[in-house]
């Protein structure tokens, strides 16, 4: 997953609530979903039968769906194989780490210096607010749902699509990193103090303070995840 190769789907994936979905796009946000979530593990193998018959298909939809999945990284494809989910390596994840505090640094910087719209200052406190219980997957999973509210929220502030895009876009492999991580321990007082505190330089408009407690933000979190691996 290196950050070159991080690639920003088209906006048409991108689809507005109340639209119908094709099963072309069904099939390919189920099988996206079911790797961010943890159902299938790094590494494992898929074929297309086995795919066809979770997500009730034929091929053609599930092999559209790896083609997009292999763009963004997150499948491998191997001719007359089949599917591979990728692989973390601990360079990717370093590479991943440093371009994600490049596009979150400067989006939070930004988004401090703006004029601020009340409604999305409230929805990031929210956000920001969200907490866990060790061992409650449930509630690890409404967590990781508000942590990418938290982080889309921040560039949302910023009012710069192309930085909505790029952290929406990170928050994919972010997300399959958090789900991964499950079991590393209860952090969860200490991210919703982290959030808070970078949510408080925002609305305070102080834009060293936004940059600088969310690149410590960041930085803790990948030498929390460097432990798993």
């Amino acid at each position: 997953m290196k950050a070159s190769s991080i690639k920003r789907p088209s906006s048409r994936a991108r689809r507005r609530p109340g639209s119908q979905v094709s099963l072309a796009e069904h099939v390919y946000e189920s099988f996206k979903r079911d790797i961010i979530s943890g159902v299938y593990k790094p590494g494992e193998a898929l074929s297309e039968n086995i795919l066809g018959k979770r997500y009730a298909t034929s091929r053609t939809p599930v092999r559209e769906a790896a083609v997009r999945l292999e763009r963004e990284n997150l499948v491998r494809i191997v001719p007359k194989k089949g599917y591979f989910v990728k692989l973390i390596s601990v360079s990717e994840l370093n590479e991943l780490y440093e371009y994600r505090a490049l596009i979150e640094c400067g989006a939070a910087e930004l988004a401090a210096a703006k004029n601020h719209d009340a409604d999305l200052l409230q929805e990031l406190a929210s956000a920001a607010a969200v907490k866990y219980e060790v061992g409650n997957r449930a509630s690890y999973a409404r967590f990781i749902e508000a942590d990418t509210a938290f982080h889309v929220g921040i560039a949302r502030l910023a009012g710069n699509q192309l930085l909505i895009d790029a952290v929406a876009d990170l928050r994919a492999h972010m997300e399959r990193i958090l789900y991964a991580a499950i079991n590393v321990g209860d952090y969860s007082e200490v991210l919703t103090r982290e959030h808070a505190a970078i949510c408080d330089a925002i609305k305070k408009r102080d834009r060293d303070a936004a940059r600088t407690l969310m690149l410590g933000h960041v930085m803790k979190s990948r030498e929390k995840l460097l432990q798993l691996m």
